[in-house]
């Protein structure tokens, strides 16, 4: 039996289908990623390690030269290049063009696993282990922060905002430009250290001998077993104050005594400007085929909610706001489709009657909502 006959003899079956590939079709549009390019990989990884107060020379011999032996040999890697300059190895993997997600996956679990067997020098920091795309370079929007207030507070109101947009869905990760390492200043009196008879370097140990946290073992009891530790890591300014430096027959001498805290932003580090005021951006990048327009809604509802609590001289500015294309493209596409659905509509029914022209124009939705 043809489609034809079976759709004739079985019209309310045929109608329930016909209304169940609408919706289905109609809830699959709403979840379709919508952005405005698609990811580009770029089989690249990043190996940077830092090794600061060394010179380019020793940074060559004992990092640089390690990690590309170890990285020699790889499956599908096309060049090794590297940078060395002092304090900083950056080694540079390119792998083949066209592999698949998981092939590429698999290459980059390979280099972490055989970095973890270079035996680096003493010294050097965490390394830093990454690939990028595309993606990286094309923000779905920023958020500029600005406003003639304290950089302390463009800064605590840039690091809240961007914890709360990485933890919503299609968000890959949060980038702040502008915002600078804090610091605890300590700034001693000189001549009251020398009346009370006390060097630098004691007030220096104290400051140490405080500010650790230090394993004491285990303890069994019952057959179960406990770790011990002193805790002793510094939160807040204030503790810095009650540090005791030297204990005497007439007291104890603290830290805020001898000397001044405070809480200040490194000098070195990006500086940007908004309309000629202090700022901080944001660049809020997604995870491929995220949805750009539910990232970008999903920001502003963040912004609304945190701008009560604000200060009030902070201004919110969104820039490079990606989904401007984005809309007016899906705008341009729903105005056509509507306007040669009419006209295809009027012209069948000029030529072959209204009834022959409707059944003809409902198979187009249904068309692409079954695709």
């Amino acid at each position: 039996m043809s489609i034809a006959r079976f759709s004739v003899k079985n019209p309310v079956l045929v109608n329930i289908l016909m209304f169940a590939v609408l919706a289905l079709g109609f809830f699959s549009v709403t979840r379709l990623p919508r952005e405005q390019f698609s990811e580009v990989p770029l089989f690249f990884v990043n190996v940077i390690v830092p090794y600061p107060g060394v010179s380019a020379e020793d940074v060559e011999t004992s990092v640089t030269v390690p990690i590309e032996n170890a990285m020699a040999g790889i499956d599908s890697l096309r060049s090794i290049r590297s940078t060395t300059r002092e304090g900083l190895s950056t080694v540079t993997l390119q792998f083949d063009d066209g592999l698949s997600n998981d092939r590429f996956e698999r290459l980059f679990q390979q280099v972490q696993t055989r970095f973890t067997t270079v035996a680096l020098p003493s010294g050097t920091l965490p390394a830093s282990i990454a690939d990028f795309s595309s993606n990286d370079f094309l923000p779905v929007i920023e958020v500029v922060l600005s406003g003639d207030v304290p950089f302390a507070a463009l800064d605590a109101t840039a690091r809240s905002l961007a914890s709360r947009i990485e933890g919503r869905n299609d968000v890959s990760g949060v980038d702040l430009i502008g915002v600078r390492d804090r610091r605890i200043v300590v700034s001693v009196d000189q001549a009251r250290l020398v009346a009370l008879g006390i060097p630098v370097s004691e007030v220096s140990q104290a400051i140490g001998g405080r500010n650790v946290t230090i394993p004491g073992g285990t303890i069994a009891n019952n057959g179960n077993e406990f770790l011990l530790r002193t805790v002793g890591g510094i939160e807040r300014i204030d503790e810095f104050e009650r540090i005791v430096v030297r204990r005497t027959a007439d007291g104890v001498v603290r830290l805020g005594d001898v000397a001044s805290i405070a809480m200040e932003f490194e000098s070195a580090g990006v500086v940007s400007r908004f309309n000629g005021e202090d700022s901080v951006s944001l660049r809020v990048n997604k995870v491929p085929r995220g949805n750009s327009i539910g990232v970008i809604d999903a920001v502003r509802d963040e912004i609304a909610f945190l701008s009560p609590s604000t200060d009030p001289g902070i201004r919110f500015t969104l820039t490079n706001d990606s989904t401007i294309q984005i809309r007016d493209s899906i705008n341009v596409l729903l105005t056509n489709a509507i306007l040669g659905l009419g006209l295809l509509v009027v012209i069948l029914f000029l030529f072959i009657g209204l009834r022959n022209a409707l059944i003809t124009a409902i198979g187009i939705p249904i068309t692409f909502a079954a695709t």
